[in-house]
């Protein structure tokens, strides 16, 4: 088994984060599992029922897997780097990216012949660190994965009954993910877009659409309609999984750059564009799925 042992970032890091282990361990048979999610562990099926969020789904009582053992872990910690971040003890093997492929922003493939060598010699391989990726199989398995991180039934319906009483089905729906919190920090506020900046790109992109366009605003932080001057809103349920959840149902989605809107694009491959400059120009060949080279 493969446990994922550490969380990093919010939400959507931690999705895609178990969503690369996921396609790689569908690819190749094995099980795997994360002890991550922290607060987000109450909204999902499959982390509410087991004491490990594992794959493949089970709701039987398990042994202790996870997280990392802390007096193993102490054992390990000043030796975890050695060997390209490997540290083998008996049957369980530690592979540690953080001082390595995390700090370069490179990616570590789980699909390499050495990753895949380590986690058959190993009866537990825990990971440490973000960069750990199989882009390839994250899209060969989508359904699969998105299926075993669906949210518990009560946010499914949620999200179902807010959509069946506020979407026009004549209308096209784009979603408007506004990151506000820590982008205002994050890279010294690149991505922390006022509301007039959102309306502007929201007036370009119903100017661009033949025929009636719907807009589902999910921010961060609450807002005043009046921000954005007549348009047509719906706003959101303003929690976090819904607003995720949401958003994926939404025709096209923008939004700042965040693994939150990438996610809520990835349920179902809807067209998505991330808003990097103030001065952007949105028009609807500018959106498109996540893909091979965009996926985060």
């Amino acid at each position: 088994m493969v446990i994922i042992a550490e969380n990093y970032g919010q939400l959507g890091n931690q999705l895609f984060g178990y969503a690369f282990l996921l396609g790689n361990a569908i690819a190749h048979d094995y099980e795997c599992g994360t002890n991550t999610f922290g607060p987000y562990r109450q909204l999902f099926d499959q982390a509410r029922r087991s004491p490990l969020f594992r794959y493949p789904e089970t709701i039987a009582p398990e042994k202790y897997l996870s997280p990392l053992p802390k007096s193993l872990f102490k054992r390990v910690a000043g030796r975890a780097w050695r060997r390209d971040g490997l540290t083998s003890i008996g049957s369980t093997a530690i592979i540690d990216i953080r001082r390595t492929c995390d700090r370069r922003v490179e990616h570590f493939l789980l699909e390499s012949d050495e990753f895949q060598e380590i986690r058959r010699r190993h009866k537990r391989t825990y990971l440490l660190g973000y960069f750990f990726r199989d882009t390839p199989h994250l899209f060969e398995h989508r359904e699969a994965i998105t299926r075993h991180l669906r949210p518990a039934e009560a946010h499914r319906r949620e999200v179902q009954d807010f959509m069946t009483a506020f979407r026009d089905r004549a209308c096209t729906l784009v979603g408007v993910h506004i990151r506000r919190g820590d982008y205002r920090d994050y890279l010294g506020g690149r991505y922390y877009y006022e509301n007039a900046t959102y309306a502007r790109w929201m007036v370009q992109i119903q100017d661009s659409i033949p025929g009636p366009v719907q807009f589902l605003v999910a921010s961060t932080d609450p807002f005043d309609d009046n921000d954005f001057g007549g348009l047509p809103i719906i706003k959101a349920p303003g929690n976090i999984v819904g607003d995720m959840f949401t958003l994926a149902e939404c025709d096209l989605i923008m939004g700042p750059p965040s693994s939150f809107s990438g996610w809520a694009s990835f349920q179902r491959l809807t067209p998505l564009l991330h808003l990097r400059e103030r001065d952007h120009d949105v028009r609807p060949e500018l959106f498109a799925p996540l893909n091979l080279e965009t996926a985060p």
